[in-house]
């Protein structure tokens, strides 16, 4: 027996297709074609409903590549960001934002931004200095571990941690950093 839609080689009293899928036989539903992609990324692709499967047939199942991606259950949407990730931004002015970039790049920025900035009242650069400060001293226990490969290992560590930092300031954003956002010396 022959595929009508494929061409695929079955064996005789098969339901489906193992290839594309298709029935086979006049006692099963036919499967709902996938939707056509919408010509522009704007519109919305329909979901399509699928038969259920057959009672009493073996092995009927829909192939994966019969059901489109926008096969959703209804009122479920299609991604959805966790909440332990989700990023934190904040409303700044152009010279809090360098003053944030700043204090992750040496020790006169960062007391450049303690003195000059209002980190009282301003939680973005608050964070940001608590963070480049717990940077700072880490760069600091491990240049004196440098003896063991440890203190080598450390400094990379916190070199990447000051490029993440700098990139979200520039970007507005109050995410915590890797295992140093959770401490907080600046209170």
């Amino acid at each position: 027996m022959n595929c009508p839609n494929c061409g695929n080689t079955m064996p005789d009293g098969s339901a489906f297709c193992t290839n594309c899928g298709t029935p086979l036989s006049d006692s099963v539903a036919p499967v709902t074609p996938a939707p056509v992609a919408p010509a522009s990324p704007y519109e919305p692709v329909q979901p399509t409903v699928q038969p259920e499967a057959v009672a009493g047939q073996p092995g009927v199942a829909t192939p994966p590549e019969a059901v489109p991606y926008a096969a959703q259950p209804a009122g479920q949407p299609m991604y959805q960001q966790p909440t332990a990730t989700q990023k934190v931004y904040a409303q700044t002015t152009g010279n809090t934002r360098a003053l944030a970039m700043g204090v992750y790049w040496g020790l006169l920025p960062l007391i450049f931004a303690i003195v000059a900035g209002d980190k009282d009242t301003d939680p973005f650069l608050k964070h940001h200095l608590n963070q480049a400060l717990v940077i700072l001293i880490g760069s600091i226990i491990c240049s004196f571990l440098t003896v063991i490969i440890i203190g080598f290992i450390g400094l990379i560590f916190l070199f990447v941690m000051g490029i993440m930092g700098t990139i979200q300031a520039y970007h507005s954003e109050m995410t915590e950093l890797p295992l140093i956002g959770k401490m907080k010396l600046i209170k």
